[in-house]
């Protein structure tokens, strides 16, 4: 089943108004058993936002998925499983905890050297595992309604059509629904 994240991605670790805010998110879309496309997003919060060319650059090269990083005429990264994802053992054991640069191709990384079955019997999730749990849940579920002939939770666009990202730092304690208020709902 496809899948998607969206983010709010308006303010910095500070807890200030973000440079340039915006919300993001990934496309994770099955291609077979096997494969599976991921898509990547961004747009500005409001219309006083505009994503110039040049921030798109920088955000693709933090990631590590700009245009020079892909095998060209391909959509596939040269930093892939093939090469260990150019893993520089010098910069993981003084810079980074991977050694692999762009924060997408770390991601990749831990995805893809899982092998593309895991054996979940030989798993052992605890409590800081529990939204896996609840998520895998929630996928067994959807099977089902799919398999019963009804539409899985939250496929009704209506549901979520009119809800934006939104991300705050707010005092302890506060209600977050009265401070995030109207900046949940969507602009356009």
């Amino acid at each position: 089943m496809p899948h998607q994240q969206v983010r709010g991605a308006t303010t910095n670790l500070n807890g200030q108004r973000a440079e340039v805010p915006k919300q993001d998110g990934h496309l994770w879309v099955p291609i077979d058993d096997y494969t599976t496309h991921v898509y990547n997003w961004a747009c500005g919060i409001d219309e006083d936002t505009s994503l110039t060319e040049e921030f798109i650059s920088g955000w693709e090269a933090f990631a590590g998925r700009a245009p020079e990083e892909h095998i060209p005429g391909t959509f596939r990264l040269k930093r892939n499983l093939s090469n260990d994802f150019m893993i520089d053992r010098e910069v993981q054991r003084t810079h980074t905890y991977t050694g692999i640069q762009g924060i997408n191709t770390q991601d990749f990384a831990l995805q893809e050297g899982m092998g593309p079955i895991v054996d979940r019997s030989k798993e052992f999730l605890g409590t800081s595992d529990r939204a896996i749990v609840t998520m895998r849940r929630l996928i067994l579920e959807a099977i089902a309604e799919v398999e019963a002939g009804n539409l899985p939770r939250g496929f009704d666009p209506a549901t979520s059509s009119n809800i934006r990202a939104h991300d705050e730092v707010i005092p302890k304690g506060a209600d977050w629904q009265e401070i995030f208020g109207d900046k949940l709902k969507a602009y356009w």
